[in-house]
């Protein structure tokens, strides 16, 4: 799945322009999410169901991550299936 990673990084720089913190943000979270899918036995993006990413969100917040940086999370999350589709 890091190759879908890496294809949706680049297109945020071509198409959508975001400054190199915003991506910075949208890697680091994506990549904590795929390891966390990863970890559950999931190998393609197409197994990834919509409790998968309730599970990842709750791991976060468990984790102690604060609010903003979960919601943060989920918008990268959420890009990144816009993308897919």
């Amino acid at each position: 799945m890091n190759d879908l990673l890496d294809s949706f990084l680049s297109f945020l720089v071509v198409e959508k322009g975001l400054s190199e913190n915003t991506l910075e943000s949208y890697g680091r979270d994506l990549k904590k999410f795929l390891l966390f899918i990863e970890s559950r036995g999931i190998t393609s993006a197409r197994e990834i169901k919509y409790n998968h990413i309730l599970d990842f969100l709750t791991h976060s917040r468990e984790e102690g991550l604060t609010a903003t940086t979960i919601v943060r999370s989920m918008v990268s999350v959420k890009q990144f299936f816009k993308y897919l589709l």
